[in-house]
């Protein structure tokens, strides 16, 4: 199934989140995390993933020219606390 579309990486510079099109007439984007938990060693660190999603949304989307977006993933409910 794969040979019948041509396949680009968009995004792969940064562990845990992956870009990749899909075109076979029409564009198809998949924005691919993980965000760790909170409790994790890196969990700490959930508020940078969150821009970094942010800013490459507004690069890829809102700024863009990409067609249907698909985003999936692990984005951990529990990455940190709200009140604090």
């Amino acid at each position: 199934m794969l040979k019948s579309y041509q396949v680009e990486i968009l995004e792969a510079e940064l562990e845990d989140m992956l870009w990749v099109k899909l075109n076979q007439g029409e564009e198809l984007v998949f924005a691919v995390y993980y965000v760790p938990a909170g409790s994790s060693s890196r969990g700490r660190s959930s508020d940078k993933y969150f821009q970094i999603l942010a800013e490459q949304l507004a690069k890829f989307v809102v700024f863009g020219s990409l067609g249907p977006l698909i985003t999936c993933g692990d984005f951990n409910a529990r990455c940190r606390e709200i009140w604090t």
